[in-house]
């Protein structure tokens, strides 16, 4: 009975050491292959146009599941010290997927990937310039890292569309003219506002591409812009061409199949071509009028407190200790982050109040460390300029001039505030300017003529009778006549650029 119980002990032991081995290699080759898949992806993520895997995101999870293994493999060690000179599960299946290839297999795949590491897809030469981009550009790191992906290489497959938005001052357009700039591509950056026809937008486009000094390529219509852009894709043996359109919002005054075509240029040209639109507003306010294919979207967000700051930072006056400026710039968001989030009026305001923030330091009253006299001395400086802000009625020179005339005394009230006594005047609300000039015109001009000058229907043209006309008076000389109240609103909704609805703020201007 002895002998047969122990047979049996040992008979469960042997079962489960065997369950406890054949569960650590089962576990050991699902990690395995899982490791391979994601060196796969890794390869893989950077090619991919629509995809927001990345390929450091892929080497980060590579690198997790081969911790992952040594410590599996470590404790498997010391739970099972005879079975360290066998091969592991993971080594078996690295040998069957990569075909065992040996020495000779590696060698040939380091001369394949050249001598700078860079393989044939070019998937890190694009990431040379990342460091030097974040340090260049603060708070866009993922933004840049997210185009670095898009973009790609010179000849390699890339997104057909972008579209870019954010609010004012966000970086969109600095962060693309940089990265462009730095990848050394073929590319074309057009404003909108100043491009206002299809023409000219053809033209400033060519002649961005080619290089052309004078700023404009006459060309008349699509397929002509096309053709063009199929030959110079062809002379510099099809690399990547990006049209960058800053302000695309203005497209949708344009004609109405403009917009659909530059996003399909790629599919039209048969070359790779990159439209990038840059705009304010999100894409389903552009939607409507753009057809079927929707970019790939990138949004700029708002920047954080903590990147305004090192990109005001940045501005630090040769010579000034930068924690000094860092002082001084936090004052100036705390002060104007209520008012203004414009990166742009910020460092413009700063630019002007730094140098009366030093003056107690460079007449010796104070010293840099006591920041509570300075605050004294600067927060005068500061509700002067709050009332003023986005007006820009002042430059520079002429902020430093008024300093010195109200230091001297000879000012006056508006001088004090940073404002010239001739600017010195009122300034009337938007739709008060618009009735101010729609009574004008009421009051100058003939009630038979509202429908020839006002309407926005066409009107047929008339047969001009050979009859000897009459010599009109001049209305100028007759001086203003009055005029009905309807007839002033029918002007006054007329000369708006966009359509407003009557309320009962306009109506209380017309008192």
């Amino acid at each position: 009975m002895s002998s047969t119980a122990s047979m049996r002990r040992s008979q469960r032991h042997r079962a489960k050491s065997f369950k406890s081995e054949l569960e650590d290699g089962v576990q050991a080759t699902y990690k395995a292959i899982k490791l391979k898949s994601l060196e796969k992806d890794g390869r893989c993520a950077s090619n991919r146009i629509y995809g927001e895997d990345y390929e450091d995101d892929g080497e980060k999870a590579v690198d997790e599941v081969e911790e992952e293994l040594t410590e599996t493999d470590s404790a498997s060690e010391e739970q099972h010290p005879k079975r360290t000179t066998k091969k592991s599960a993971r080594n078996r299946v690295e040998q069957v997927s990569d075909g065992d290839t040996g020495d000779a297999g590696r060698q040939e795949e380091e001369e394949e990937e050249g001598e700078d590491g860079v393989g044939e897809d070019g998937v890190h030469g694009r990431w040379r310039h990342y460091h030097s981009l974040c340090s260049r550009l603060p708070g866009r790191e993922r933004q840049i890292q997210l185009l670095l992906s898009l973009l790609g290489e010179p000849r390699q497959l890339t997104c057909p569309a972008l579209y870019v938005y954010g609010n004012t001052s966000t970086g969109k357009t600095l962060v693309l003219k940089t990265i462009l700039s730095s990848l050394q591509v073929p590319h074309a950056f057009v404003n909108c506002i100043e491009c206002y026809s299809p023409k000219l937008l053809y033209g400033t486009i060519l002649a961005h591409l080619m290089g052309d000094t004078s700023g404009y390529v006459r060309c008349d219509s699509m397929p002509s812009f096309i053709r063009s852009l199929q030959s110079f894709a062809d002379e510099r043996t099809a690399e990547t061409m990006y049209i960058v359109l800053d302000k695309a919002e203005r497209l949708r005054e344009m004609n109405a199949t403009l917009l659909p075509s530059l996003l399909r240029l790629s599919e039209l040209t048969h070359r790779q071509v990159c439209t990038i639109l840059v705009s304010e507003l999100v894409w389903e306010k552009l939607a409507m009028s753009a057809g079927g294919l929707r970019p790939y979207p990138l949004h700029f967000p708002q920047y954080t407190r903590g990147e305004v700051l090192a990109i005001m930072s940045l501005d630090c006056p040769e010579g000034e200790p930068l924690s000094f400026y860092r002082t001084f710039v936090n004052h100036v968001w705390n002060v104007f982050q209520y008012v203004c989030r414009d990166l742009g009026e910020l460092r413009y305001l700063s630019s002007l109040l730094y140098p009366k923030y030093c003056e107690p330091v460079e007449s010796g009253e104070t010293s840099r460390q006591e920041t509570r006299k300075l605050w004294r001395h600067i927060e005068p400086y500061f509700r002067g300029v709050m009332s003023k802000i986005h007006l820009r009625e002042i430059s520079s020179a002429q902020w430093v001039k008024a300093q010195v005339q109200m230091d001297s005394g000879e000012t006056s009230t508006s001088l004090a505030q940073g404002v010239p006594q001739s600017k010195a005047v009122l300034e009337l609300p938007y739709f008060s300017k618009y009735l101010l000039i729609a009574s004008y015109l009421a009051s100058y001009n003939p009630s038979k003529t509202d429908k020839k000058f006002f309407s926005k229907q066409k009107q047929a043209r008339t047969r001009k009778s050979k009859k000897p006309r009459k010599e009109k008076p001049n209305h100028q000389l007759l001086g203003p006549k009055p005029f009905p109240l309807d007839r002033l609103m029918a002007i006054f909704y007329s000369i708006l650029e966009e359509a407003v609805a009557p309320s009962a703020d306009i109506y209380s201007q017309v008192n």
